[in-house]
């Protein structure tokens, strides 16, 4: 599983290296054959299903379009609509990153509550023990107990 692991990450370095060398997009064949290559096991077929989720997985796609626009391969609409979606990325992170803030503060909130309840409980354990409720809480106990008989 680790050795799976290090060899996904050579075989996406060696296509985004690749991609930023000869400046264009790997075919699928090409991609295939380094797979095949760096797992080396019998049992491994880098197949269609296997490529496409690979890619997917470790969102190729879009890494390699980056490289492409970085170095000004993208045509202008290819380049219009890289920005649109790396935009649009931004954004839904920020949104995410909005949600996990929200949520962290109903959860700093729920401990406040709860900590307040605490210790209000606390001061009314205290109380009521300075009044002899626990004295009588105790009696209880211990009527039940003797009130009980083992066989």
């Amino acid at each position: 599983m680790v050795q799976q692991i290090v060899q996904s990450n050579k075989l996406e370095n060696w296509i985004l290296g690749k991609t930023r060398k000869e400046e264009r997009k790997l075919n699928r064949d090409e991609i295939k054959q380094k797979a095949q290559e760096l797992i080396n096991e019998e049992s491994f077929i880098a197949s269609r299903g296997w490529i496409k989720q690979f890619i997917q997985n470790n969102d190729i796609d879009f890494k390699v379009r980056e490289i492409l626009f970085e170095n000004g391969i993208l045509s202008e609409q290819q380049a219009q609509k890289f920005q649109q979606e790396k935009a649009k990325r931004k954004e839904s992170n920020n949104n995410d990153n909005q949600e996990t803030i929200s949520k962290q503060e109903q959860i700093e909130q729920l401990l406040k509550i709860q900590t307040s309840e605490f210790n209000q409980s606390k001061d009314y354990l205290r109380n009521d023990f300075d009044d002899g409720g626990y004295l009588e809480y105790q009696d209880c106990l211990v009527d039940y107990d003797d009130s009980h008989q083992y066989l």
